[in-house]
């Protein structure tokens, strides 16, 4: 209880006060690509086990909730060429040691690949909040590890309100409602309680899921601690039970 209070109020002043200081001028410098070549390939593999290449290529949009810098965009680029890209992050206020934020970098991740003529955005948002319309084909919503309980989502500094898979779902629901777009799904969640929290959520909303797993490759060194990946994604087509 005290822990979520003290991060609720770290939040804030992050996003209301220290968030809004520019510290540093220009773009930050981003990691050359090559030095990013096992987290492209890690991020790769969950999205082969989540869809199929054919899958990848009828994707008009794809919306990644919770992309934190975005340094891996350019494997989603890759993977979905035919795709419009957006991230959202919440906690994009959030400083490096050098004093850029994380919405910094992501937007030069992002600014990369624009230049690149692709249509990409991102956005410092709860995507709860977040209104905006969508392409009216074919979307793709895209959680990589979101907080699907409290412990974690304490652990990286935030309150216990964005410990809440099922209201994301329920968002991206509506928003591709609103939009009339043929939505998917495809989380990725570490470990196998992880996985039972995210699935959990999945029944009760009615969602029709298939369940993959990504096991632990020694050999990527990425920022997933080593568990098994365990993958939800789109029964053809994604079904909402009535």
């Amino acid at each position: 209880m005290i822990r979520n209070i003290i991060n609720e109020i770290h939040f804030t002043l992050r996003q209301k006060l220290f968030s809004k200081m520019r510290l540093r001028w220009g773009s930050p410098a981003l990691v050359p690509l090559h030095a990013l070549e096992n987290e492209y390939e890690y991020y790769k593999r969950v999205l082969s086990k989540g869809m199929s290449l054919q899958q990848s290529q009828a994707i008009h949009q794809v919306l990644d909730i919770g992309c934190r810098n975005w340094s891996y965009a350019r494997c989603i680029a890759d993977f979905f060429p035919n795709a419009r890209l957006t991230g959202v992050e919440v906690d994009g206020g959030r400083r490096y040691w050098n004093f850029y934020r994380r919405m910094d970098l992501a937007r030069s991740y992002a600014h990369q690949i624009k230049n690149e003529r692709r249509d990409i955005e991102v956005f410092e948002e709860d995507f709860r909040n977040l209104n905006i319309l969508l392409h009216p084909q074919n979307v793709l919503f895209c959680f990589f590890f979101p907080f699907v309980s409290d412990n974690p989502c304490l652990g990286w500094g935030l309150p216990t309100r964005f410990a809440d898979f099922s209201s994301l779902l329920l968002h991206s629901q509506e928003l591709a409602q609103i939009s009339g777009s043929q939505p998917s799904w495809l989380s990725s969640h570490q470990g196998e309680w992880e996985a039972e929290e995210a699935e959990r959520a999945y029944f009760q909303l009615g969602f029709q899921v298939r369940k993959t797993v990504l096991p632990m490759d020694p050999q990527l060194s990425t920022r997933v601690v080593p568990y098994d990946t365990w993958i939800f994604s789109s029964v053809d087509p994604f079904v909402v039970n009535s």
